[in-house]
């Protein structure tokens, strides 16, 4: 799972969802500002750099939960 901030309005969440829309297994969340991955097979850095070069700001959800 993935924490993107500044995800706060729809078409944030169609902007993030555009820089990984080749992850058929990841999905962005407006309230919560996750994306969820339901693959574990899948390059989490890999997901952040698209995520950011889209202008926002991503990170594990489990190392901001430490």
């Amino acid at each position: 799972m993935l924490k993107v901030q500044g995800m706060t309005r729809q078409h944030f969440v169609f902007s993030v969802r555009r820089a990984i829309d080749a992850v058929d297994e990841a999905m962005p969340e407006l309230g919560s500002g996750l994306v969820r991955v339901r693959d574990d097979r899948l390059d989490a850095a890999a997901l952040v750099e698209a995520i950011r070069k889209a202008g926002f700001d991503a990170k594990s959800a489990d190392a901001e939960s430490q």
